[in-house]
């Protein structure tokens, strides 16, 4: 099963992407990559 990255989003709901761009983040935060709150992140939401 190979990934295909351009239909990620299509085969996602919004819930699971959230969910999943959280994680991630979290993840990231906790090696210190980021300086910032996931709630401030979710609130000020661009992307």
């Amino acid at each position: 099963m190979k990934p295909q990255f351009q239909d990620l989003d299509s085969d996602l709901d919004d819930a699971a992407t959230d969910y999943i761009a959280e994680a991630m983040m979290m993840v990231l935060q906790d090696q210190g990559h980021f300086d910032i709150e996931m709630e401030a992140l979710v609130a000020n939401r661009a992307w």
